[in-house]
């Protein structure tokens, strides 16, 4: 992790915000969830990726994305072999590797649609 303890503030994403969440970072008193915080103030999932291709993309090549995509989705969040492989490299336990995974949701609900919405209006305040 890369913090020199120069700033006031550090966004961390991935296995450093993992390992920041577990252990704390020396010289910063809060470590926070963006997914989290937002969830207590809006009661939504927080949006943080989507998945997206070029509008004029043959419709055979999106199917075969999704497909190909799902079945991805599918195994490695399944897989215990997986998730022991890479708790492994990443110093955590197989069933925090799996909390981690079953955190992430990989479809656009209504909810993560009203989400996405809530932020771009509260963006465009900030720009009155």
């Amino acid at each position: 992790m890369l913090y020199d303890g120069a700033s006031d503030a550090l966004l961390l994403i991935g296995d450093e915000a993992l390992q920041a969440h577990r252990e704390g970072i020396k010289g910063l008193p809060v470590v926070t969830d963006l997914g989290e915080e937002w969830w207590q103030w809006q009661k939504l999932p927080f949006v943080f990726a989507r998945w997206v291709v070029r509008q004029g993309l043959r419709q055979e090549a999106k199917d075969f994305i999704e497909v190909c995509l799902e079945k991805s989705l599918k195994r490695s969040a399944m897989d215990i072999l997986i998730s022991q492989a890479e708790a492994k490299k990443r110093g955590l336990t197989s069933e925090e590797v799996l909390d981690y995974w079953r955190g992430f949701s990989f479809h656009l609900t209504p909810a993560h649609l009203e989400s996405i919405r809530r932020f771009e209006e509260l963006v465009s305040l900030t720009h009155v």
